[in-house]
């Protein structure tokens, strides 16, 4: 879930805060970064002898080794 970084855009644009939201500011940087974080892990390749679920959801008995169009790029390489 995207984190909500309204205090942190109000602190960085310039715009008067209080301690307190500076505070939640800083709170909304750190939850925005482990949001990045997690991001990064997704974009990250699977692990070999995994199955992606996108995979495993698509392929049929008439395409077995059908692959996701992320799996697919990711091969093409």
């Amino acid at each position: 879930m995207r984190p909500e970084i309204e205090n942190l855009k109000a602190w960085i644009y310039g715009k008067s805060t209080t301690g307190y939201q500076r505070a939640l500011g800083i709170r909304e940087f750190e939850k925005l970064l482990e949001y990045i974080v997690e991001l990064e892990q997704l974009r990250e390749q699977h692990v070999i002898g995994a199955v992606c679920p996108d995979c495993v959801e698509g392929s049929d008995t008439f395409e077995p080794n059908w692959k996701c169009p992320a799996c697919r790029s990711q091969t093409d390489h």
